[in-house]
């Protein structure tokens, strides 16, 4: 009998195992990917302090990306108000305001599990936490995860780091890896 229940204990634990593998493997349902080979950032801050966040953040999004993945490629546009963007450019448009009831803010037009398009607000006023808020705000308009604040210690989506961490790198590898 003590042999029989070890093995039923053995087998849970394996069997727990395995359902923990098959999660960390599965991609987060709620996140999409662009579809594109380059996906153009146009960076309607302009004149502002942004701008160089914005190239060096996505300078560090393309090298955290898997071989294969789209290319974002940083373009300097002319400074217009937020509200004045064309949604239409299958782009990732940033713009910036003085004031906004939250710190930044993305939003992503999609179909099923493919971007569309993106646009980032970023608030003049928290250029202090620029790449924090850069590469959080990128993170959301390369893979439309929402917001689960502070529950990934090693992200800048879901945690509090600086820049792209390994939640977030493996995050990037599942959507934009060998499924394209």
């Amino acid at each position: 009998m003590k042999h029989l229940r070890l093995d039923v204990v053995t087998m849970s634990a394996a069997a727990l195992l395995v359902a923990i593998t098959l999660i960390a493997m599965t991609p987060v349902a709620e996140a999409a990917r662009w579809r594109r080979e380059v996906v153009v950032v146009r960076d309607h801050t302009s004149g502002s302090r942004w701008g160089p966040i914005i190239v060096a953040e996505i300078a560090a999004l393309n090298a955290a990306l898997p071989p294969g993945a789209p290319r974002f490629v940083y373009r300097d546009a002319r400074t217009i108000p937020c509200a004045a963007i064309d949604r239409n450019r299958r782009a990732i448009s940033v713009c910036s305001i003085d004031r906004f009831a939250r710190p930044a803010a993305t939003s992503t037009t999609r179909r099923n599990e493919t971007i569309r398009e993106a646009l980032i607000v970023l608030r003049d006023d928290q250029i202090r936490l620029g790449q924090s808020r850069v590469c959080h705000e990128l993170m959301h308009a390369t893979t439309a995860i929402p917001d689960a604040y502070r529950t990934e210690p090693e992200s800048c989506v879901r945690g509090s780091r600086a820049t792209f961490g390994a939640w977030d790198i493996a995050l990037l590898g599942s959507e934009y890896g060998a499924r394209r």
